[in-house]
């Protein structure tokens, strides 16, 4: 199809993942042509000349030829043409640094697709500048890896912050928010050794900077990895020794997510009084700002430790709050999770009745949505495996539901974790 103006990004972008994966591949354009040709929807040769210059957005018919060529998971290109959807969004300036100021303060509220929309656009103009323009590319590929992860476009998130760190004039503050994001990235995708080293690394060209913020940043990296290896003690330290740099009276979606990380720890040390006073610390400042999916993930925190601890009624409250602001703002993962508590909620009620059908099929729409891997995620794939092949009606209690015990996300934005700045 012919490529809209207002998808020419999201064309220029899959031409170059294509290209990229054929040239991997050590393929001609024409080899492609006579591999498609086995498949139910053929690309040609010239028709994909002209995708890869971003000239055409091929249908997702046609993707899906390409995926299995190139052997590759369908959702790669999939995700490149969502997030095409969002381009309208950006505002519309002409000045790149203006523009990252707009995606900025879209991305406080919480408005990831808006804040992509945005970077991307300034990235474009950027890219137009020149060698004079290169810090300012630099800043917004970053900010643009942000928007990627939030968005759980974690693989496109990854290759914004490595082209980043190609740059050899980086300066040590973009080379320290470069490093965390990197150790962030790392730590979405279970490389808990990787996360640790580029932690180490952001934390030396922070004190290069003399960036406090950063500083904080990436002891959190680290405290994240000690976290998942069972070190919660190091991990509490490390997260306490962050608050200084948002301190108390001044609310900041950072030292919310600092305090959902020492709650998760508190949690997990069976300090249950202080962790619920922490959560509900972390609820409180995060009302009073604009990113409403960081309200629901520190609500989710809160509602998984009530759920830890038995306390199902007091779980459900909470738990309904976030899930009405994940489906109310498309926070997916969000919506996800707090419904899959709400789920398990109504299975241990052996009353749930209809409310339990009704989560379980909202449960499945919104595992399309959630990419990353999470324990309840694994949860959730692991009733479907159980239930479906044998026939069990949709939203049944069964041995694997009704006997796990409650677990901790260790991946989704309402666990311990922060995104980068």
């Amino acid at each position: 199809m012919p490529t809209p103006k207002s998808n020419r990004a999201s064309a220029a972008q899959l031409g170059g993942l294509l290209r990229g994966l054929r040239e991997r591949a050590g393929l001609t354009l024409r080899q492609v042509g006579a591999l498609a040709e086995a498949h139910p929807e053929p690309v040609t040769y010239d028709y994909l000349s002209r995708v890869e210059a971003g000239q055409l957005l091929p249908s997702p018919a046609k993707l899906l030829t390409l995926a299995h060529v190139y052997e590759v998971p369908a959702q790669r290109f999939l995700d490149v043409l969502e997030l095409g959807q969002f381009e309208r969004l950006a505002p519309r300036l002409r000045d790149p640094e203006a523009l990252r100021e707009a995606g900025l303060a879209a991305a406080k509220g919480g408005d990831f697709p808006r804040a992509y929309a945005a970077f991307l656009r300034g990235l474009e103009l950027a890219r137009q500048g020149g060698p004079a323009a290169a810090q300012t590319e630099m800043k917004l590929r970053i900010s643009l890896a942000i928007a990627l992860a939030r968005l759980s476009k974690v693989p496109m998130a990854e290759q914004q912050i490595l082209r980043v760190l190609e740059e050899r004039a980086l300066s040590a503050d973009l080379a320290a928010r470069a490093w965390n994001m990197l150790s962030h990235i790392e730590y979405l995708l279970d490389r808990l050794d990787l996360a640790a080293a580029a932690a180490v690394m952001a934390r030396r060209k922070a004190h290069a900077a003399r960036d406090a913020g950063q500083r904080a940043q990436a002891l959190i990296n680290l405290a994240n990895v000690r976290f998942d290896r069972g070190d919660i003690r190091s991990a509490l330290a490390l997260y306490r020794k962050t608050l200084p740099a948002w301190p108390a009276g001044a609310p900041s979606s950072d030292r919310v997510l600092a305090l959902v990380n020492i709650g998760n720890c508190e949690h997990a040390l069976g300090q249950q009084a202080d962790a619920a006073r922490t959560f509900s610390t972390a609820v409180s400042e995060a009302e009073a700002l604009p990113d409403r999916r960081l309200e629901a993930s520190a609500r989710i925190a809160l509602g998984r430790s009530l759920y830890q601890q038995g306390l199902l009624d007091d779980a459900r409250t909470p738990m309904l709050v976030a899930h009405a602001l994940g489906t109310s703002h498309s926070f997916h993962s969000e919506a996800f999770h707090s419904a899959f508590y709400l789920w398990r909620i109504a299975l241990a009620s052996r009353g749930g009745g209809g409310d339990t059908a009704e989560l379980f099929r909202v449960l499945k729409r919104l595992r399309l949505r959630v990419g990353h891997r999470t324990e309840e995620v694994v949860a959730f794939d692991a009733h479907l495996a159980e239930t479906q092949p044998r026939g069990r009606r949709k939203g049944e209690p069964h041995a694997l539901a009704s006997e796990l015990s409650p677990v901790r996300d260790p991946h989704s934005p309402a666990s311990r974790r922060r995104s980068s700045r």
